[in-house]
């Protein structure tokens, strides 16, 4: 039983870091449409953290 226990812990735990680290992504994201809409036109098309191309159009 104690293991049980301890193994639900366990779980939790893993899915407060998952969480966590989900929040982190969509931050980076925000900041990341942040730049994108702050930058002059020239610099488009520019990649992304992702790798992939990324324009500077809001209405996407």
């Amino acid at each position: 039983r104690e293991r049980e226990r301890e193994r639900k812990r366990e779980r939790e735990r893993e899915r407060e870091r998952e969480r966590k680290r989900e929040r982190e992504r969509e931050r980076e994201r925000e900041r990341e449409r942040e730049r994108e809409n702050n930058k002059p036109i020239s610099d488009i098309p520019l990649l992304s953290l992702t790798g992939e191309p990324r324009y500077n159009n809001p209405g996407s």
